[in-house]
């Protein structure tokens, strides 16, 4: 392979004795691999990708990837998302929040591994079903950091939490791009 090479994940793709982890889990989520050396930068596509985040639990996280299995440094992420809301507007409420993580959401307040990636962040809804919000979510990962994926290779999350939910499940759909800078330590 060449020193810089782009990989679109379909099949497992194989570079420098290891891998690139696992494929998607939904079509609509196209994964891209740039090797520079021994980092890679892998940019998740994301058109139209449903979310339902049920009334009961007012939170939800969607498996977009996995790691390759080793110690994973990961030097930098960026997220850019626009949300379109699929069922009733009033089912959202306020104070919406994503993040992008190593952990499924498991409770309205987006916290630890459920963030490992990208922080809680403010997330513009759209007001109008079917209508994509006219502002996108915009995070950085602040600091670069480690994860553990010896033992069990580690997944990324898309997670979702609407605190404020009003009544029934709401409904809505993901666009965007989230990158992801990161090199494999190996396995110890």
């Amino acid at each position: 392979m060449s020193f810089f090479e782009e990989l679109t994940v379909g099949k497992l793709a194989v570079f420098g004795g290891g891998n690139l982890g696992a494929s998607p889990v939904l079509p609509s989520v196209v994964v891209k691999h740039k090797q520079i050396g021994h980092k890679v930068s892998t940019t998740f596509t994301l058109t139209n990708v449903p979310l339902t985040i049920t009334n009961a639990l007012k939170y939800a996280g969607l498996l977009l990837w996995t790691f390759p299995q080793g110690r994973i440094i990961v030097e930098g992420a960026t997220a850019t998302l626009n949300e379109t809301t699929t069922s009733v507007v009033a089912n959202i409420g306020a104070s919406p929040v994503a993040s992008v993580g190593s952990a499924a959401a498991t409770a309205t307040t987006l916290s630890g591994t459920m963030v490992s990636l990208i922080p809680s962040t403010a997330l513009p809804v759209s007001a109008t079903i079917n209508v994509a919000a006219t502002t996108n979510l915009s995070a950085p990962l602040a600091a670069s950091t480690q994860l553990d994926g010896n033992t069990t290779a580690i997944p990324v999350y898309l997670n979702v939490a609407l605190p404020n939910q009003v009544t029934n499940d709401a409904t809505a759909t993901f666009s965007g791009q989230i990158t992801i800078h990161w090199a494999n330590l190996g396995t110890y």
